[in-house]
């Protein structure tokens, strides 16, 4: 697990600049309905408000809802307040991953999942991503999966 991450019980949320260049990757279109996005493990929920803040910047008439499924209680509280403010509305969920499901899928699940090893389980990550894997609606949803680059040194 990421040391900082240790000391936060597990949460090491998405930097700045890495919100800011996930933001532009996407083009979207006029008429595009509403995207329904969700952060599996949102914590304080501020990762996909400040998407939703950039997306509207560029294309005021989007209608974006945000959802986030957070485990600790104080992060919760904080991403239900964040994510329930501003255009478009949202919601947190205070549950584990593993005691969730998404029916009907979303336009897009934002995951920044801790990396770790669960002692005769293997890795946390690879277990919540077999989780999480088919929320994103089938042949339109979008998977953003945020992997720290000592992860992929090691690969």
């Amino acid at each position: 697990m990421r040391e900082i991450a240790r000391v936060q019980q597990g949460f090491y949320p998405t930097q700045d600049r890495i919100v800011g260049i996930i933001s532009r990757l996407f083009n979207l279109a006029a008429g595009t309905g509403t995207i329904n996005v969700l952060d599996a493990g949102c914590g304080t929920g501020k990762a996909i408000h400040d998407l939703r803040e950039q997306w509207l910047k560029r294309r005021p008439d989007l209608k974006i809802n945000l959802l986030g499924i957070e485990s600790d209680k104080s992060r919760y509280e904080k991403a239900q307040e964040q994510l329930s403010s501003g255009p478009g509305g949202g919601t947190a969920l205070w549950a584990a991953i593993e005691d969730t499901y998404v029916q009907g899928g979303v336009s897009l699940l934002w995951f920044n999942p801790p990396y770790d090893r669960i002692r005769g389980a293997g890795r946390t990550e690879l277990s919540l991503f077999q989780k999480v894997k088919d929320w994103p609606a089938r042949g339109t949803g979008v998977l953003v999966m945020i992997v720290p680059d000592y992860v992929l040194a090691d690969v």
